[in-house]
């Protein structure tokens, strides 16, 4: 049932109602008929005041049902665009749930090889850290191998270095003795014809030294082994199988036997040796 239809079953019990009075009156006769028709005409009034103020009220609640339902309408639609929002977001939702959970997988799926790399990895980092350990062994053996061999080998310079050292003492030693065999022979020779025999020459024996006619200083520029090269030559007096001797703070070092002289240095072997000769030495002729 509608408002119209209410209003109207209202107005009809109103009118009802009053026809009743006026009749219920007009039987009852206690009034004149003019009375009852002032009675009957303010009735009326009253009647006709209540229907408007009904009419009135219900046009005004079907005006306010009419903007509530409006209201409602709209209301509906936002809910009805809220609902499909909320679907349409429900839906993404559900692809973006089902991206991750792939992506997800995939990221399982690279970890655990990750995973399997990085064990592989492992082992051969431990595999390569023992390799290394064994080499690092293996080249500590090979450096003191080498350093071994450069000692025997430094060792095995000097021997030779005073091998040829000693070689040239006794290649001047023996030319020195020839020298003097080759005067006893001429000597010999001469007396032999008759002649007036010559003066009697010295000979020295190979290990005779040749002793300076003047005073030599200079200093050990370098040794190897037993061979030592000093700073002095042949300019200042240095010979061929000269012995000068090796001081070091007023400290005897040993003997230098000269077996290779030039301009402004020489070398030698060391004789007599009391302790090791180092580079700045003093070398003295007496």
């Amino acid at each position: 049932m509608n408002i119209l239809t209410k209003i109207s079953v209202v107005v009809l019990v109103v009118w009802v109602l009053f026809s009743s009075a006026v009749f219920i009156t007009y039987v009852r006769g206690s009034e004149s008929w003019k009375q009852q028709y002032e009675n009957m005409k303010s009735a009326k009034e009253v009647a006709d005041v209540e229907a408007v103020n009904q009419m009135v009220h219900a046009s005004a609640a079907i005006a306010q049902r009419q903007h509530d339902m409006e209201t409602a309408g709209t209301a509906m639609a936002a809910v009805r665009d809220e609902n499909s929002k909320l679907k349409a977001d429900l839906a993404d939702a559900k692809t973006a749930n089902t991206s991750l959970g792939n992506n997800l997988n995939g990221i399982q799926t690279r970890l655990l090889a990750l995973e399997s790399n990085l064990k592989t990895e492992i082992e051969l980092r431990t595999s390569l850290e023992a390799s290394l350990k064994a080499t690092n062994a293996k080249l500590l053996e090979a450096q003191r191998d080498l350093t071994l061999s450069q000692d025997q080998g430094r060792q095995k310079d000097a021997q030779i270095d005073r091998l040829g050292a000693e070689s040239k003492i006794l290649k001047t030693e023996i030319a020195n003795l020839k020298e003097q065999i080759d005067k006893q022979l001429a000597q010999i020779e001469s007396m032999s014809k008759g002649g007036a025999p010559a003066a009697a020459a010295t000979v020295s024996t190979p290990t005779a030294a040749v002793t300076a006619t003047q005073k030599i200083t200079g200093k050990v520029t370098a040794v190897q082994g037993e061979v030592v090269s000093i700073n002095v030559g042949s300019a200042k007096g240095v010979k061929e199988g000269m012995i000068l001797m090796i001081h070091r703070d007023g400290k005897l070092v040993g003997n230098l036997r000269i077996s290779d002289v030039e301009v402004e240095q020489s070398a030698g072997v060391v004789e007599d040796k009391l302790l090791n000769p180092q580079q700045g030495d003093k070398v003295l002729s007496d």
